[in-house]
């Protein structure tokens, strides 16, 4: 299948509040941000695949992680991360779709976009947008957000509070009756959003997360959701 028209953006830093330089803090051989990439390259071409950070100095290990790679990174503004997505997305016209992906989630399950992106394209009803945030569907670190870019940068005039520039697209779930939009969820029968969490935002989530890489026996990028979610009950 090919994605010409679709854009997985991923956002990162290095100055995180609750957990400075995340981005760059290993578990096994590689980085969060190089699991998350290396994951994305097995499944889709890097011209699909952008890293959105910062213009700070600070960012300049971001960078290098995407050149020894040869991912796509583009520089933005530090505090409105929306304006980083409108920006790369109103100079990038050949893309109809984007896929949302925060870079603290090193072992995200590809899966998700392709599904999700054959969700959005044999709709029958034309779909502002696919996710699974508002009801938490899926747990942190493996969040569904499929956006229409049009329907994105249509409404980026409409963002009036920090919130909105922060989290780039609370503004759609505070107005969700006014989209189209289709809401997804795991298939695991033990799910329960508050017990597991594949992203990380403080130190104990690190440990969490390396004690769910110590018992894998394949590449952590051949794990679905549901395979990592079995992994998880098994330490809490």
């Amino acid at each position: 299948m090919k994605f010409h028209d679709l854009a997985i953006l991923i956002q990162s830093r290095m100055g995180s509040k609750r957990f400075p330089g995340k981005s760059m803090v290993h578990i096994g051989e590689y980085s969060l941000l190089e699991h998350l990439l290396i994951g994305l390259k097995q499944y889709f071409s890097v011209s699909n695949i952008y890293v959105l950070t910062s213009n700070l100095s600070e960012n300049k290990p971001i960078i290098n992680c995407c050149k020894k790679l040869k991912i796509n990174y583009v520089l933005g503004n530090e505090n409105n991360v929306a304006s980083r997505y409108y920006e790369f997305l109103k100079q990038n016209k050949r893309f109809d779709l984007f896929f949302r992906i925060c870079g603290d989630s090193p072992f995200f399950d590809t899966e998700l976009i392709l599904k999700s992106y054959e969700e959005m394209k044999s709709s029958k009803r034309k779909l502002d947008f696919i996710t699974s945030l508002p009801n938490k569907g899926n747990p942190q670190g493996q969040n569904i957000e499929l956006f229409n870019k049009d329907v994105f940068l249509s409404n980026y005039k409409n963002f009036k509070n920090n919130n909105h520039f922060e989290h780039v697209t609370s503004f759609f779930y505070q107005n969700i009756n006014q989209f189209n939009y289709k809401f997804s969820s795991t298939k695991f029968k033990q799910y329960n959003y508050e017990r597991c969490k594949f992203s990380i935002d403080i130190k104990s989530d690190l440990i969490f997360m390396t004690q769910l890489h110590n018992l894998m026996n394949k590449k952590p990028y051949l794990y679905n959701l549901e395979e990592l979610l079995d992994l998880a009950y098994k330490i809490k």
